[in-house]
């Protein structure tokens, strides 16, 4: 009884540990243009990849679902069919968007990062410090989507 216990209670907290909790940007701004443009468009980059991965994810997990629920024998009306690919070409076209969303935040990132060194130092030390937190926690969403990237596009 115990075992049982203590296993449902480790599977519970392992799926619990795995689970990707989404990164806030900063609560607030360093009051450095270039900083606050990089942050804000880090933190874009972040959402866009965030949403797509894990849409990605359910709907691989949807397919699965159907599947299986087509090899028990339920199958599906014209209607259905049609609707789901109607679904799809409508699916089709929001990545496009959202790869021209990424590649605009990408220039404003390239055009904010030389001007963020000769704006820092202009600015009192705790402006500094607070933009440098602010940066911080941008590179490192800028590095939860390089692996949700990675992920999802080479299943790694």
């Amino acid at each position: 009884m115990k075992n049982t216990i203590i296993c449902c209670l480790s599977l519970f907290f392992l799926g619990w540990v795995q689970a990707q909790k989404r990164l806030t940007p900063p609560k607030a701004k360093s009051n450095i243009e270039s900083v606050d443009q990089f942050v804000a468009a880090a933190f874009e980059i972040y959402n866009t990849t965030f949403d797509f991965h894990y849409g990605m994810v359910s709907e691989i997990n949807a397919e699965d679902n159907q599947i299986l629920g087509d090899a028990d024998g339920e199958g599906e009306t014209e209607t259905e069919d049609a609707n789901e690919a109607e679904e799809l070409s409508i699916a089709a076209a929001e990545p496009k968007d959202e790869f021209k969303i990424l590649e605009e935040n990408i220039k404003i990132l390239m055009v904010s990062v030389p001007q963020i060194l000769e704006e820092i130092d202009s600015h009192s030390v705790a402006r500094q410090v607070k933009a440098t937190l602010s940066i911080n926690r941008a590179i490192k969403a800028l590095k939860q989507s390089g692996k949700m990237v990675e992920q999802t596009f080479l299943g790694k």
